[in-house]
């Protein structure tokens, strides 16, 4: 199976987030969340377009040139395109992928503050009512706030003898509450060459905490964690008071993530301290002596709150991953060739 995945991650926001999602407003120092995707809606050819999160109304799709509305989601009549439990905050959490390299966007994954991941499939040549198609994908409501801030970092798992998966990662921030305990969730969506219908999606359930593998530190001891297997839905781990405001990137199965220890406060500078962690998204962090503090590596200054991982530059076949100019290692792509077949002279 050739599977392409072409993504667009959303420019992280931080909004005022009303009671819905369970946050407090945030400072407002980050652009609004919005993603460039082409689609395909009704009769007409495909365009470029700006997906964007709102409070009132989750989701709007705007042609990229004109500005016109081209589609609209929310659980109230009002929207073009109704659905039911949309109803929490969107802020930058917003990742559109192209499955099959035609270059129109098959598929959508949205986080809400209300710590819910949506997946909807994208009908080309639809009508804007029934453009998209899908749901709550999981489920991680909280009486803490935690949500989702940044954006869902999707990559293709295919293991030789297989069938391929998508890794979505995403980590929560909770705004308003420092002293919540924020996630880390690496999820495992099986439907990759698959789009939902409206009655394939009824079904399903979503993926809530308790189905997952809890990954064992110091405070969570082994007993406390679901074991895993080829078709387990995924793992998570628990950052503490850390909050995950920034895309994460995944280089060969390895999730690296920016941990920010506290979120910016209306009035004050824009910026944070951080810490950096990575981890392998095919196998739980499962080192019961190490919590996710002893996994990661702290920044000495503090970064822009809209500070992206970078892969820039090759330097001697390694083109090297930055934090606002700060190197991280962990994300480095090492670009020079290696050897992938062999021949033996000796063999008959």
């Amino acid at each position: 199976m050739n599977i392409v995945l072409r993504l667009a991650t959303a420019t992280l926001a931080l909004l005022a987030t009303g009671s819905a999602g369970g946050a407090e407003p945030v400072a407002g120092c980050l652009p609004k969340g919005a993603v460039p995707i082409v689609v395909r809606i009704g009769d007409a050819p495909p365009v470029a377009a700006r997906l964007e999160g709102g409070i009132q109304t989750p989701l709007t799709l705007f042609h990229a040139t004109s500005g016109a509305l081209l589609w609209s989601a929310a659980a109230h009549p009002a929207a073009i395109q109704a659905i039911q439990g949309l109803d929490a905050p969107v802020t930058g959490s917003l990742a559109v992928i192209d499955l099959d390299a035609d270059g129109v966007h098959d598929r959508l994954y949205v986080g809400d503050m209300a710590g819910r991941l949506w997946r909807f499939d994208l009908h080309h040549g639809a009508a804007a009512r029934q453009w998209a198609s899908g749901g709550i994908f999981a489920d991680f409501r909280n009486p803490d706030g935690r949500g989702f801030l940044a954006p869902p970092d999707v990559s293709l798992s295919a293991p030789p003898g297989r069938s391929p998966w998508l890794n979505i990662a995403l980590g929560t921030a909770a705004p308003g509450n420092p002293e919540a305990n924020n996630r880390f969730y690496a999820l495992r969506d099986f439907g990759v060459d698959a789009g939902w219908s409206t009655a394939q999606q009824e079904p399903w359930q979503p993926v809530r905490e308790q189905d997952l593998h809890r990954a064992r530190t110091p405070e969570r001891p082994p007993q406390d964690s679901t074991e895993t297997n080829a078709q387990h839905p995924g793992w998570y781990i628990e950052l503490g008071s850390g909050h995950v405001i920034a895309p994460t990137l995944t280089v060969d199965h390895r999730a690296v993530l920016i941990i920010a220890t506290a979120l910016p406060q209306e009035g004050t500078a824009c910026e944070v301290f951080v810490r950096i962690a990575d981890l392998d998204l095919l196998e739980p962090p499962d080192d019961p002596t190490r919590s996710i503090a002893e996994r990661s590596t702290s920044l000495d200054a503090a970064v822009p709150a809209s500070a992206n991982l970078h892969v820039g530059a090759v330097v001697q076949g390694v083109a090297g991953c930055t934090l606002d100019g700060h190197r991280v290692p962990a994300c480095d792509v090492d670009t020079r060739p290696r050897r992938t077949w062999w021949r033996r002279t000796d063999a008959e």
